[in-house]
């Protein structure tokens, strides 16, 4: 019989036991990764596509050539595409990021065919209807008009423009790109980058998916064109501030160019941004929170992606404490540059990081998601078990020299706009 009075005993991580990723490739040549899952009645199929605005001109481009996808098919107008995917509880969202585009489905194992062959439709035969088009670049320049009114999305934008000046990672938004891109550019688009594709399932899948998958995909897939960016540049220091009695507090944005991933150091800079701000305990939460009320969040990330990364701290304070909230997040970062985390600090935060990344994949398609990340940068899962060694092992003294090498206030740039 359980003692409920007794808490249960705190087991440490040692290691995870990850799900295995198969892999087959269909006859035309496409990719595919997959997990089984019998414990869900449910599956989620991914097309992971090299669309992403490294691809495009401009951000628009990717952006409106995603959301044509789901405005109908050679065989299936907007409105009939839509009612069939709701009519057997289905969900479908097409988006890019940085160096992807994504496909994905949410749907019904009872009705794995039926969303296969959506899925294959939408993927394969969007129609780029040029109505359908007039109609998402007015909804665009919508959205863009109320962003351009909100400091937080401003200085977000700026400060990516100030990191990656004249590269696709600056790449935002602008009214003349949204009026001037065109059904052509778009459907080029789509037929270079959004047409070449793996594809990564997860869920309960029935015992032939792949053969339904080979029916469903036949055709051979385009081949994605070769696209070079531009350079990602070494980071230089660049502030940007922009001044409005429009907004009524101050939005600020602190980052610098970094690493991903494969980068040696990637692992353990992870511990020093947590205990920085990268969770509801940090230091930056504590100090400029809790004792200052200056803000209701700050935090700090460190984003990787295809060629590179970056670092960044944001908050939105009252214009008022603007100018002491940046001195309080440069005393906080000197001090993790001159004095020793402290023992009970450290493992605080490497249990809240261990206990975070377990929680993770108890949702359900978590593991297929975190090899979609890696095998996307040429990595595989035993990153996984690096981190976990890296958090276990990183000592204070090494945190300290990260701290000195990379968090060099002069070296950060500084985005703020307010009143």
């Amino acid at each position: 019989m359980i003692d409920r009075r007794q808490a249960p005993p705190i087991q440490p991580i040692d290691r995870l036991q990850l799900p295995a990723v198969q892999s087959s490739i269909l006859k035309n040549g496409t990719q595919v990764f997959f997990i089984l899952d019998k414990s869900v009645e449910a599956f989620k199929i991914e097309a992971i596509t090299a669309a992403g605005f490294s691809a495009a001109q401009h951000a628009p481009e990717a952006i409106l050539a995603h959301k044509m996808l789901l405005e109908g098919t050679i065989n299936k107008p907007g409105s009939q595409l839509i009612e069939e995917i709701d009519s057997i509880g289905s969900f479908l969202e097409a988006t890019p990021s940085f160096d992807h585009g994504t496909v994905s489905l949410f749907g019904l194992s009872r009705y794995f065919n039926h969303n296969i062959s959506l899925f294959q439709e939408v993927l394969t035969r969007a129609s780029f209807e040029p109505e359908h088009l007039e109609n998402l670049r007015k909804k665009e320049l919508n959205r863009l008009k109320l962003n351009l009114e909100k400091a937080p999305y401003l200085a977000s934008v700026h400060l990516r423009s100030l990191l990656f000046p004249g590269h696709p990672y600056g790449f935002s938004s602008n009214e003349k790109e949204i009026k001037t891109v065109s059904q052509r550019s778009l459907k080029r688009f789509y037929d270079n980058y959004i047409s070449e594709y793996a594809l990564f399932l997860s869920g309960h899948l029935p015992e032939d998916f792949l053969d339904q998958l080979n029916m469903a995909f036949d055709a051979r897939p385009f081949q994605a064109q070769a696209h070079s960016t531009a350079k990602v540049i070494a980071d230089q220091k660049k502030d940007q501030v922009v001044r409005n009695e429009r907004f009524i507090q101050s939005s600020i944005r602190i980052g610098k160019v970094l690493f991903n991933r494969s980068h040696p150091d990637y692992l353990d800079f992870l511990v020093l941004n947590e205990v920085l701000g990268g969770y509801f305990g940090s230091r930056l939460m504590k100090n400029i929170r809790e004792d200052k009320g200056y803000t209701y969040g700050i935090s700090s990330h460190l984003y990787a992606l295809q060629d590179t990364g970056y670092f960044t701290i944001g908050t939105d304070v009252n214009y008022e404490a603007e100018e002491d909230t940046l001195v309080q997040i440069q005393k906080e970062i000197n001090l993790l540059q001159t004095e020793l985390i402290s023992e009970e600090e450290l493992q605080l935060v490497k249990n809240y990081l261990l206990g975070s990344f377990t929680n993770s994949l108890s949702a359900p398609f978590a593991a297929i998601d975190k090899f979609k990340v890696l095998q996307r940068q040429g990595l595989d899962l035993s990153f996984y078990d690096s981190y976990i060694d890296s958090i276990q092992s990183v000592s204070a003294e090494r945190l300290m020299d990260l701290a000195n090498q990379y968090l060099q206030w002069d070296s950060l740039s500084l985005s703020i706009v307010g009143k």
